[in-house]
């Protein structure tokens, strides 16, 4: 386990694809007032198109934006999705394991300046190497619905975070995005992150 004090806390957002954890993010980033580090468990596979496919800036913004599930040419008309679905599922998950994005995730945070973050989803397996290392008292976990969103076809799958034995509370994101923001604040104070 990790002992250095500088990690007292760490959100883990989970979710669907679309289903809001991005703005999820900025909620918190809003309500807490500090900062905080951000980190996706899909972040190698993303590394992928700018270290091996050499996309460009500007055209990797579009793809991670508003293209996620567009066929791209420049993908040989994949979706960027699909590229990194199979990057993991295809790749990397048998040759080095079911954890392995965990085990970059815990590599990548102890390098990292920051003494707060936001994880962005991932599996129970990669979730638990993490825990592992920091410890479950610096975890808590903000799982998120949408109508109309699923994990058919990701890589991911709903946790069960209370087999991890971290805290964790649901929000369904079905409102409009000032009432969204009231959820997450609802949450922050239930886990006494801030006052209210």
């Amino acid at each position: 386990m990790h002992t250095n004090t500088e990690y007292i806390m760490i959100i883990i957002l989970s979710g669907p694809p679309n289903c809001g954890k991005d703005t999820a993010y900025k909620f918190l980033k809003k309500q807490l007032g500090i900062t905080l580090g951000h980190y996706r468990f899909g972040q190698p596979m993303k590394d992928f198109f700018h270290s091996v496919l050499r996309i460009r800036p500007q055209t990797y913004d579009m793809m991670m934006e508003k293209g996620k599930d567009n066929k791209q040419p420049d993908l040989n008309g994949y979706t960027p999705r699909e590229v990194q679905i199979k990057l993991f599922t295809d790749f990397l998950k048998p040759m080095f394991g079911a954890d392995i994005l965990g085990k970059i995730a815990v590599e990548t945070l102890r390098q990292k300046p920051y003494a707060r973050f936001v994880l962005d989803s991932g599996t129970i397996d990669e979730l638990e190497p993490v825990i592992r290392h920091f410890g479950k008292p610096m975890f808590y976990a903000l799982k998120i619905t949408r109508p109309g969103c699923s994990f058919e076809g990701d890589s991911r799958h709903e946790i069960d975070f209370g087999s991890l034995g971290i805290q964790h509370d649901t929000i369904d994101n079905k409102h409009d995005l000032e009432l969204y923001e009231v959820q997450v604040k609802r949450v922050l104070k239930k886990w006494r992150l801030i006052e209210g």
